[in-house]
């Protein structure tokens, strides 16, 4: 961590010496009278080396005597918010570090990430309870051992201040600090454990991937508003997306608000289908938004501006009663029930009324539990994996069927699959993406198709658009296929047609 300042010292040392042999090598040719026989050329280079040593020495050594002080200013900060005599950087040195590092850096043209995280709410009142403090000083010490003092240090930096922790990475990819989030999580949850700390940890990240012409502090506030993001949401982490400034506005927040009122947004659902019998199994409900203004919106450009606004439970609930409406008038008008599946936020993970919402939900429509599916992102079910067991095995005592979606590009996958009772895995579309051109992409493929058999899960592909990739995935003993080569998500009376008149069913077995 203190690499500047020992840096300035050795410096300091280097030329305190170098000028030193050249002073006396210039007063012992004065002594000898040798200057007197030698040009004025060679005479004043050596007048001016040892003017430039001498200037290059006071340098180093008022960088030194800066940085001295400005430790002894850090300890003694530490001292009154923390109550420990170390030093750790404030935001203000932070910013000056990273600024420095890169200039420093720059024709290296490196990814450069700038993150934030808070271990408790930002409303969680005084942060400089005993518990609290004690907790902070915990994680900056296994920070200062993993990125302090290391060969990594000259291109790691990072701070704490008023309960914010700064962390920068230069040449970090994003799987590396997704990677590096999780392992802080971990830290975070065994330091609580270990300390037997009684404070409330609710870990939240903001993360801003740094842009050349980007200034720090704009960095910082990017990533602050996507932690907050992340609060608002009860999401670990969040990477920080253009628009995210506009879209927390609260006249968006209205406009979603209206458009829940006014039923805009619609369900439209995408078919799974069983290989092996030769059947759709299932659907998956996919929101949309039928703007009358702007005409049909796909999720990926609501969704996000919906959370930041903090209405992702509102979406949440809407959508399983409009799946649970559906289901129940299919059921009324004697047409083909197929389970159907749904993804949460992580909100409804953290909240104490979610069960009791479905179990009422459902009750209301009568729908039968099995006719529901829940599709749990893997960084969901991590980011409290006592919350998310717990939830997970209400779910299937009641019957309904809880699936991991995006399968493989998470994080510690074994260690979640040997922990949380998934009854199916979906593999990411972006290992099928690749399926019939890289042979590394089949190969994982086909171990997590073989996990899958081995822990007693279905396994199910999605973003399946071609003939050749089902019938590899066949080969390798894939369960179910979702993906526009069966059907592309669709509306509620385009799917209740497709499931009488679609091509692939024929001869298949309708049990």
């Amino acid at each position: 961590m203190f690499i500047y300042q020992k840096r300035y010292k050795v410096l300091s040392i280097i030329f305190a010496i170098l000028f030193g042999l050249a002073f006396a090598t210039y007063m012992t040719l004065l002594f000898l009278r040798i200057l007197e026989k030698i040009s004025s050329i060679y005479s004043a280079i050596l007048v001016g080396s040892n003017f430039i040593l001498l200037i290059t020495f006071f340098f180093n050594f008022t960088g030194y005597l800066n940085s001295r002080n400005m430790i002894k200013y850090l300890k003694q900060s530490s001292k009154y918010s923390l109550g420990v005599d170390k030093i750790y950087y404030n935001r203000s040195i932070f910013e000056n570090l990273v600024s420095y590092i890169r200039r420093t850096y720059s024709v290296l043209k490196a990814p450069q990430v700038l993150m934030v995280f808070t271990v408790t709410s930002q409303n969680s009142g005084n942060i400089r309870s005993k518990a609290t403090t004690q907790y902070y000083v915990k994680i900056l010490d296994y920070l200062y051992k993993n990125y302090g003092d290391t060969k990594k240090s000259s291109r790691n930096v990072f701070a704490f201040d008023n309960g914010i922790f700064y962390f920068y990475a230069l040449g970090d990819t994003r799987q590396e600090v997704i990677n590096n989030i999780n392992s802080i999580y971990d830290v975070l949850y065994r330091i609580s454990e270990e300390e037997k700390l009684h404070i409330l940890v609710a870990p939240y990240f903001g993360v801003e991937e740094m842009k050349v012409e980007e200034t720090v502090l704009e960095a910082i506030e990017n990533a602050l508003l996507a932690r907050d993001i992340s609060e608002k949401n009860y999401e670990m982490f969040n990477f920080y997306r253009d628009g995210m400034k506009k879209i927390s506005s609260e006249g968006f927040a209205e406009e979603i608000l209206a458009a829940i009122e006014n039923k805009e947004f619609i369900v439209h659902y995408q078919p799974k289908f069983d290989i092996y019998r030769n059947k759709f199994i299932s659907a998956e409900a996919l929101i949309r938004w039928q703007s009358p203004t702007k005409g049909l919106l796909f999720p990926g450009v609501f969704i996000p501006q919906a959370e930041a606004a903090g209405l992702g439970h509102e979406l949440d609930t809407y959508v399983f009663e409009r799946v649970c409406e559906d289901l129940a008038e299919n059921r009324k008008k004697g047409r083909r029930l197929l389970p159907v599946s749904l993804n949460f936020s992580l909100f409804e993970f953290y909240s104490p009324v979610f069960i009791n919402f479905m179990v009422s939900t459902m009750k209301n429509y009568k729908i039968d539990p099995r006719l529901i599916q829940v599709e749990i992102l893997e960084t969901t079910s991590q980011a409290n994996p006592f919350l998310s067991v717990n939830l997970i095995k209400r779910l299937k005592a009641l019957g309904i069927r809880v699936l991991m979606d995006d399968f493989g590009i998470g994080y510690s996958n074994l260690g979640n699959l040997a922990k949380i009772p998934f009854d199916a895995i979906k593999i990411d579309k972006s290992y099928i993406d690749n399926l019939t051109s890289d042979r590394r992409a089949r190969q994982i493929i086909q171990c997590i198709i073989d996990l899958g058999k081995v822990s007693g899960m279905e396994v199910i592909a999605e973003g399946v658009d071609s003939e050749n990739q089902v019938a590899l995935l066949s080969k390798m003993g894939c369960d179910t296929i979702q993906g526009y080569y069966f059907a592309k998500p669709m509306s509620k009376e385009a799917y209740d047609k497709f499931l009488i008149e679609n091509p692939f069913e024929k001869g298949g077995d309708e049990k």
